[in-house]
């Protein structure tokens, strides 16, 4: 059995140990110094979404890098408001091939009832809808016209 000045010297040497070893996972996963390449540029991304000749009251635009077309930039996604999204550049775009993901919505809520939950976005217009693009290394505007055989 241990005594007990031994039984604190052996409990005070595992606080040691983990709190290095805590240290060394901090140092591992963040760097050492600050980082120092944030990744690939970033671009700005905005634009219109319309279906049947309107803008598309509430909805949501998704974007991901075509890889068979060779890009491995990062993705991401943007609220539809009135017809508008904006991206800002620091979760923007990196220009080249990319795959747009569309849902869109009527934007007169849903009020909860026995046979559905709520929904703030309203009713469905259209189902998912996915268009590709090929974008600069800059900054983009876009405006995609969602066709009217793609209704709910």
């Amino acid at each position: 059995m241990l005594s007990n000045s031994a039984f604190h010297v052996l409990l005070n040497g595992k606080r040691e140990l983990l709190a290095s070893c805590f240290m060394l996972c901090s140092l591992i996963f963040t760097g050492c110094g600050g980082q120092t390449d944030d990744g690939p540029t970033r671009y700005k991304l905005e634009g219109t979404v319309s279906y049947d000749g309107k803008p598309v009251p509430k909805g949501e635009v998704s974007f991901r890098p075509d890889s068979q077309a060779g890009n491995k930039g990062p993705g991401g996604y943007a609220a539809i408001e009135q017809g508008k999204f904006q991206v800002d550049a620091s979760k923007g775009v990196v220009g080249g091939p990319y795959i747009f993901t569309f849902t869109g919505f009527d934007g007169i809520p849903i009020p909860a009832s026995d046979v559905g939950e709520p929904s703030q976005d309203g009713k469905p217009l259209f189902t998912e809808v996915e268009i590709k693009k090929d974008l600069p290394q800059g900054e983009s505007t876009l405006d995609f016209e969602i066709p009217a055989n793609k209704k709910k």
